[in-house]
């Protein structure tokens, strides 16, 4: 009679004895979850070490673009994020030995420099106009104005001080429009007022008294003797408002006859 156990074939565990003895040695059985987790971590963040100084060693850095997508009146700095493209490139150099070749061209483009010097004076002023910067050159272009864009914000300054009158701010009439006490109109918004003013002084007055505002003191602030010197005030703003560009890098003055 044959065994039952015949054609059997006895499994024999050759690694037994091995991982017995590693577990004994690293004491895998009693290792806690938090030092599992810190030994997964330290794995991670030497694999990414190594990884980095690869692409450093080859020289295979990519340059990268950010675009932020913010609107104009929303940051800190009161720059129109999508109007800025910001750009960094590895430029040439030697890293422990090896060359690699990248052109650094770091550029900050602001779509419209005008909008952006107009807020930043209206920041410094405490105005109440801070944020409108950009549609004041709308405006302008609209109506076709001289490019620099000053004169209107100069006279808001003058007749004003950009409309920190609380008066005016609540008439959101910072340019003294319909005259004093009860004639003063009155606008729904700085929206409304900053479009109705930009099409007066250009379709009423036109071109020519924008770029010399002497040309319309006696009739813009009248014929009183406190008139007299209003033009030059205006100028004296228009310079003002110049040279705080200049400040920020953007000479304004200089879009007239551009």
């Amino acid at each position: 009679m044959q065994s039952s156990n015949l054609g059997k074939v006895k499994k024999v565990y050759l690694l037994k004895p091995f991982k017995t003895k590693l577990y004994k040695k690293l004491n895998l059985k009693k290792l806690s979850f938090s030092k599992v987790s810190f030994y997964i971590f330290l794995f991670l963040v030497l694999s990414f070490g190594i990884n980095e100084l690869g692409k450093i060693l080859s020289g295979n850095l990519n340059s990268y673009t950010v675009e932020a997508e913010q609107t104009y009146y929303k940051t800190s700095l009161n720059l129109d994020p999508s109007a800025i493209s910001l750009t960094n490139k590895v430029g040439e150099g030697n890293i422990l030995g090896v060359n690699f070749n990248k052109k650094i061209n770091t550029h900050i483009n602001i779509v419209d420099e005008r909008a952006y010097v107009f807020d930043q004076y209206f920041l410094a002023n405490n105005s109440p106009l801070y944020g409108y910067g950009k549609l004041f050159v709308e405006k302008c272009d609209q109506y076709n104005a001289p490019k620099d864009c000053i004169t209107i914000i100069a006279i808001a300054r003058n007749e004003t001080n950009l409309c920190k009158y609380s008066i005016s701010a609540e008439m959101h009439n910072c340019w003294g429009f319909g005259g004093g006490g009860e004639h003063r109109l009155y606008f729904e918004s700085f929206e409304a007022s900053i479009d109705r003013v930009s099409k007066v002084l250009m379709e009423g007055y036109g071109r020519p008294y924008m770029e010399n505002p002497s040309l319309m003191e006696g009739t813009f602030c009248g014929p009183q003797d406190e008139c007299r010197n209003w033009g030059n005030s205006i100028k004296f703003f228009m310079k003002q408002i110049d040279e705080f560009g200049k400040s920020l890098g953007i000479n304004l003055m200089d879009l007239r006859n551009s």
